[in-house]
């Protein structure tokens, strides 16, 4: 009969090796995973329409009953993926049914690495031995006995290990292959179901081309084919509204709705918040002032009748400006731009136009028409197209530079990283926390290296952001998708890649300081190494 393992090794009653990390893990995580729970039930009982309103699609689900704190919960199990995908669309889809993938792989994982490791454990534990490994160690087929190379139930381990390996592969593949399926057929529905507005547009942004055949650097080589011209004010073409009208009524005849074109509209849209605002205000007002009334309070509703009358008149300076804007801007003379709306009457001409429309080198470029909600119109006005080039190189320019010199904001946080460190700074806060008591002191520890990096891990998508706004993107999942792109970017090359480089060199150091006779060598080797590793 199989003999059970015996316990893992202890000292004073407290585990030791991996479960310790586990455990202290837990004494840190735990609580500060309850701290979120309650922050975001407060959270979801405050802001409830925000947890339920799409404020870009402007729609929301049936808000489910409440009968008990936890209420979303079941809501959320029980909506079906259809439901979802009208609420909050196919991206935020598509991001659940990366989670559920995940999810399931590393539960097909998790269960044949605890049955199978566990199992062989059981076999090949040595009754004699005093204590074995921590249960972390247990559950790990790199743990096994390392003076039983010869026994049976090693190798039929490892061969166990390696056909799990190849059936959670198999298995990876089977599931990438089946939401992949699960993706296409939720956008063939989306695009064959009507109402959608962005389907049967289109967008189109001038491109910035040279004021004459020749690189405005002179450098006597076409435009075209220069590559320095970019750098250079480039001045892109103007398109009137009955120009882009009749170009696009010739490629596609009888098949163009209208052409909407994207103007200068100056301080207009501020002013237009700002009097949505002050009306909203004014009934505000308007409504404390009758339930004054209501109640009586006759001192309060002389007071209230002044604001309400304060606020009606900055209301009509408001709409004076307003006017006199529309006027400057919203007028036939003005409606040309840089970049404009192809509006198509059928979805099978919008979809030709976006698919096959490519021209090498003409004035324009075309893309698909984002939500009207969704556009950046900030980007799209001709002010900013004007310097869309010089600007996206600014951007990329200022990426790369950031990019590059990480490590120097890095290394002055990695100070504060440790805990001594940070004492030797404020000494104050170490003396307030040992007065309070040694718990508080260790929770400090675990938590404050933590919490320092994650303060400063949260600058980068701000500043990643600044970039991608400089660059121009047409949309909001434009913009978030260049964001994202340039935080994986930063994880890629100083979480994995520098990890990568710093192991190599330092083996390749250590094997030169072996077998190199040159002093000159072995300096130059360390300080190269050093410079590249810190």
């Amino acid at each position: 009969p199989l003999q059970p393992p015996p316990p893992a090794a202890a000292a004073n009653g407290s585990s030791t090796g991996d479960d310790a990390q586990l455990f202290a893990a837990l004494t840190t995580g735990v609580p500060l995973f309850g701290a979120c729970i309650v922050t975001y039930l407060v959270l979801h009982t405050v802001f409830h329409l925000f947890f339920y309103q799409n404020s870009v699609r402007g729609t929301a689900p049936t808000a489910p009953s409440r009968k008990h704190p936890f209420f979303f919960v079941c809501h959320v199990l029980t909506i079906s993926d259809r439901d979802f995908i009208r609420c909050t669309g196919i991206d935020a889809m598509a991001l659940i049914e990366f989670c559920r993938l995940s999810l399931r792989i590393l539960a097909a994982m998790a269960s044949w690495s605890c049955v199978v490791n566990m199992a062989f454990y059981l076999v090949s534990a040595d009754a004699n031995a005093a204590s074995s490994p921590s249960f972390l160690s247990r559950a790990s087929l790199a743990n096994l006995q390392s003076n039983s190379a010869d026994r049976v139930d090693v190798l039929l381990a490892l061969i166990a290990s390696m056909i799990g390996m190849w059936l959670n592969t198999l298995y990876t593949i089977w599931q990438l292959r089946l939401s992949w399926r699960r993706v296409v057929c939720w956008c063939q529905e989306a695009m064959a179901g009507p109402g959608d507005v962005a389907s049967f547009s289109l967008l189109v942004r001038s491109k910035p081309i040279s004021s004459s055949p020749l690189c405005s650097c002179l450098c006597a080589r076409p435009a075209r084919m220069c590559t320095c011209s970019c750098l250079w004010p480039a001045r892109p073409t103007v398109v009137t509204k009955k120009a882009a009208l009749s170009t696009w009524s010739a490629i596609y005849p009888e098949e163009v709705y209208d052409v909407r074109m994207v103007r200068e509209v100056g301080k207009l849209p501020e002013t237009l918040r700002r009097y949505d605002g002050l009306k909203r205000k004014l009934g505000e007002q308007r409504s404390r002032i009758e339930a004054a009334v209501a109640r009586g309070h006759g001192w309060r509703v002389a007071r209230l009748q002044a604001q309400a009358e304060a606020t009606a008149k900055e209301m009509e300076a408001t709409r004076g400006v307003i006017e006199a804007l529309k006027r400057k801007y919203c007028t036939d003379a003005s409606d040309e731009g840089l970049s404009y709306f192809v509006l198509f009457k059928t979805r099978r001409a919008a979809t030709i136009a976006r698919q096959v429309l490519s021209i090498r080198d003409s004035t324009f470029e075309t893309l698909p028409a984002p939500l009207p909600t969704a556009v950046r119109w900030s980007a799209l006005r001709p002010l900013s197209e004007r310097f869309k080039r010089s600007r996206a190189w600014l951007g990329t320019g200022a990426y790369v530079t950031t990019l590059c010199l990480w490590s120097i904001p890095t290394a002055a946080v990695a100070t504060l990283l440790n805990t001594a460190n940070l004492y030797s700074f404020l000494p104050w806060l170490k003396t307030a926390l040992e007065a309070i008591g040694p718990t508080a002191l260790s929770f400090a520890d675990a938590l404050v290296p933590v919490l320092v990096h994650i303060l400063f891990s949260s600058v980068l998508p701000p500043l990643c952001g600044a970039f991608t706004n400089l660059e121009g993107p047409s949309s909001q999942g434009a913009a978030t998708a260049s964001t994202f792109t340039k935080l994986f970017s930063f994880d890629f090359l100083w979480v994995r890649t520098r990890v990568r480089i710093r192991v190599r060199i330092r083996i390749r150091v250590r094997i030169r300081v072996r077998i190199s006779p040159s002093t000159n060598y072995l300096a130059t080797s360390f300080w190269v190494a050093n410079w590249l590793t810190d």
